[in-house]
């Protein structure tokens, strides 16, 4: 299995106001896309594109409309799992299904895609007291169901390896990268705790939200996030999944469009290190 993860796109925002980590051109979307599209094209290897969430920045049917239209010039398969800013409104599922149902294989945002041996699961996180709608004036804490759990609990008995996909990260950025003090935007409440107990099967779980790329190791199973894609060097990660192999590496596009970004070197720590950017670990996985 090998696919592209990208996040926080925030399709319909403002490339000058809410939260960004580097400039956001939105207004050269366009341009990004085709640019994506072509990187696929000539690698001619990719399975399908996999977008960790806030695809859009507000809920409505014409921004998952022009998402989708964006998303489906792709020459592979996109996926998507939902992200706060996806779940802005009481009726979100209910209109991505609607309006971008080629995003959800099974017709549920809580789906399994299975290639090669690989189990990818994909859950959609919940950050409010209501199940699958998040209201901006409420405290970010992202939780699953106990039915969720259950469901990551499950490896299928062709599969060799479990991915897990949901836009919240279990970590935030260590210290060490950030040169803080604290972990940068770890996740509220007992996500990670909880999420912890449900790994046994698990080489990598693929976060977002936070704008920022991170990977580490814990307990023999890597964690990453993804820089946002619409923000300057506009990076997405190349997973790739086997028997013998679980790398990742990242890639930005920023030599590939017309245009001179801005970019903010106080803040490279997005960006990340060699460590943080890419790994590749030799298995035997039967």
């Amino acid at each position: 299995m090998k696919f592209i993860y990208l996040a926080d796109t925030h399709i319909g925002g403002s490339d000058h106001a809410g939260y960004t980590k580097q400039t956001r051109y939105l207004c050269y979307f366009s341009e990004i896309m085709a640019c994506l599209k072509n990187y696929i094209n000539t690698s001619g290897d990719i399975d399908f594109v996999m977008h960790g969430g806030d695809i859009i920045e507000q809920t409505t049917p014409e921004t998952i409309t022009v998402a989708a239209e964006f998303f489906g010039q792709l020459p592979c398969p996109t996926y998507l799992a939902l992200g706060n800013h996806d779940l802005t409104a009481d009726n979100s599922v209910e209109l991505w299904l609607k309006y971008a149902p080629q995003f959800f294989p099974s017709g549920n945002p809580d789906f399994r895609l299975i290639n090669a041996g690989v189990q990818l699961d994909v859950m959609l996180c919940n950050w409010g007291a209501v199940p699958a709608f998040w209201k901006p004036e409420e405290a970010q804490i992202p939780w699953l169901s106990a039915a969720q759990f259950k469901q990551l609990d499950t490896l299928d008995p062709d599969c060799f390896t479990q991915l897990i996909v949901t836009h919240s990260p279990m970590y935030g950025m260590p210290p060490e990268q950030h040169g803080g003090t604290d972990a940068l935007h770890a996740p509220g409440g007992d996500f990670c705790e909880k999420m912890g107990k449900h790994l046994q099967s698990t080489a990598l779980v693929l976060g977002a939200h936070t704008h920022m790329n991170m990977a580490l190791k814990q307990a023999g199973c890597y964690f990453a996030t993804a820089a946002a894609f619409s923000e300057m060097p506009f990076e997405f990660k190349i997973i790739e999944v086997t028997r013998d192999k679980l790398s990742m590496k990242t890639v930005d596009l920023s030599s590939m469009v017309s245009f001179r970004g801005e970019y903010n070197f106080a803040a490279s720590y997005v960006q990340g290190r060699p460590r943080d950017r890419e790994f590749s670990e030799e298995r035997n996985l039967i």
